[in-house]
């Protein structure tokens, strides 16, 4: 009988080694080298101040789009995701993540976009027949929130091949330039009627000149999102996820790892306004959807 303590000890220290894992930490990009020095240094520093025996390494995983990177989610590959309000939205509705923090990126926490008209229009109506520049579609304040806003209102959009392709009179048609420069030059020049713009662009007099400014007017100013989400899988309990984000709130703006974390500045707790925003955002999307949209 006395050689039972023993055995009991051993086992545990058999479990506590048998259940180490990696953390995994995932998010959507073109650029994988980019992307694992981006996330590599803050998930390293989660997991040397967890002090749990969970958790013994690090692994970024790199999607290709959002679907792949739901499935993952869903199939219990990722624990960890940072992503736009966009692909969050997906990922708590069909992947069930918790979205606990929103991440601060040079200071803002925040951002929404603006669609930025000629003189001549002033309204949603008059962009009937007219032409307006996006970014790209994959862009969430260059694109998305504008074009939820239009459909919302009710109106057909027409999507452009390329700026020389002739407007439809009875639709709002969206031409991509590939970026908020080619918007802006495009604006400047007459070449769109509107385009559309990061609303914290749109007031930086240093990408959006005053003398520009002053020859167009905002027609549409969408709500306000978070700059970033941090968001946890199932496969974390609730003291996995609260050790996490205490881990990164107590982050100084200035640590090396935030700085190579996009440029992050610090976190916050998510509230109840911006989970409403998100489920928003995914109750249009399965409605666009339906009808073919995406």
């Amino acid at each position: 009988m006395l050689f039972r303590p023993y055995l009991l000890i051993v086992l545990w220290i058999f479990s506590a080694f048998a259940v180490a894992e990696p953390l995994v930490i995932g998010r959507v990009s073109s650029n994988i080298t980019k992307t694992v020095k981006s996330l590599e240094p803050i998930a390293n520093l989660v997991q040397a101040h967890l002090g749990s025996t969970r958790f013994d390494s690090v692994i970024v995983r790199v999607a290709q789009d959002l679907n792949q990177l739901i499935a993952w989610v869903n199939a219990g590959e990722v624990h960890w995701v940072t992503e736009s309000a966009f692909a969050a939205s997906r990922l708590i509705n069909e992947a069930g993540m918790t979205a606990k923090l929103a991440r601060f990126k040079k200071g803002q926490h925040s951002y929404g976009s603006v669609l930025v008209s000629l003189s001549e229009t002033s309204s949603l109506n008059d962009l009937l027949g007219k032409k307006i520049a996006a970014e790209d579609p994959d862009s969430f304040s260059g694109y998305f929130l504008i074009y939820m806003q239009l459909r919302e209102s009710g109106l057909p959009i027409n999507q452009l091949g390329n700026i020389r392709d002739q407007e439809h009179n009875s639709s709002v048609n969206i031409v991509f330039s590939n970026g908020e420069k080619n918007n802006l030059m495009w604006l400047k020049h007459g070449l769109v009627d509107a385009a559309i713009f990061s609303d914290l662009d749109y007031q930086d007099s240093k990408f959006f000149p005053d003398l520009l400014k002053s020859k167009t007017q905002p027609i549409v100013q969408t709500a306000q999102y978070p700059r970033a989400l941090e968001l946890f899988s199932r496969e974390l309990d609730q003291k996995d996820m609260d050790a996490i984000s205490n881990i990164l709130l107590a982050l100084e703006p200035t640590h090396p790892a935030m700085m190579q974390y996009d440029k992050s500045t610090g976190f916050r707790l998510t509230n109840k306004n911006e989970l409403s925003l998100l489920n928003s955002i995914h109750s249009f999307y399965l409605k666009e959807k339906k009808l073919g949209h995406f």
